[in-house]
């Protein structure tokens, strides 16, 4: 799903706690301090949502349409396709906006296509489990969580764990670990953590539930990766 520069904007105004020299900032998309940044991300947004950089900006996949820097490329035509949604950005912002909205995406595809980062039993017993990369999780996912914000969803498992299937299990969709690429940007941004780690840690909190184990068993996982 593609958002518009409109609805980003509306997606800041969450009631956020952001603070300038002690003073609190109630909407960081008009205080003077924020609003240029915001604004240059809104147009971000809203080049990927023009129908004329459709075919540079965007790519189908699944039946949606989705941001060209999540997509996994597999042949020289894709590189080729993320290498202009990329510049098309750089040229926008003149090459002077750092972390703009592909440099994280682009990190996550990337801890996607290689799921060897993970340690060596996991990545070996992962089997047919899909990862997706999605900015937010959709409102229905939310709403069955008993979630109102969707910052505070990072990752998600979905399927039957192998410690609960049986023989007459079958007809089911495959196993999915979803990313949501923006709550972990706005974890990292309010941490001392780097950007791999902590993705590395949602991402085995995620299989961990693929594995059946316990949150005791997945923080000692995920310590293994410190």
């Amino acid at each position: 799903m593609l958002r518009t520069g409109k609805e980003h904007l509306e997606s800041l105004r969450d009631g956020r706690v952001v603070y300038v020299g002690g003073e609190r900032i109630d909407d960081v998309t008009t205080h003077p301090a924020f609003r240029a940044a915001a604004q240059t991300v809104a147009g971000i947004y809203d080049l990927k949502a023009d129908p004329a950089h459709r075919d540079s900006m965007t790519y189908e996949e699944d039946g949606g349409r989705h941001s060209i820097y999540f997509l996994k490329p597999k042949t020289r035509e894709d590189l080729q396709k993320r290498s202009d949604g990329h510049r098309r950005i750089a040229e926008l912002t003149y090459g002077m906006f750092g972390r703009s909205p592909d440099h994280v995406a682009s990190f996550v595809t990337g801890m996607a296509m290689k799921p060897d980062a993970l340690p060596k039993p996991f990545a070996e017993s992962l089997g047919e489990v899909v990862l997706l990369v999605e900015d937010f999780a959709d409102d229905a996912t939310l709403e069955s969580m008993g979630i109102d914000d969707p910052f505070e969803l990072s990752g998600l498992y979905e399927g039957v764990p192998l410690t609960e299937r049986s023989v007459d299990q079958s007809g089911t969709l495959p196993e999915t670990i979803r990313l949501f690429r923006r709550p972990i940007l706005d974890e990292w941004a309010g941490s001392d953590d780097t950007l791999e780690h902590l993705v590395a840690h949602v991402l085995i909190h995620e299989v961990g539930h693929h594995f059946g184990l316990s949150d005791d068993d997945m923080h000692a996982l995920e310590d293994s990766v410190e």
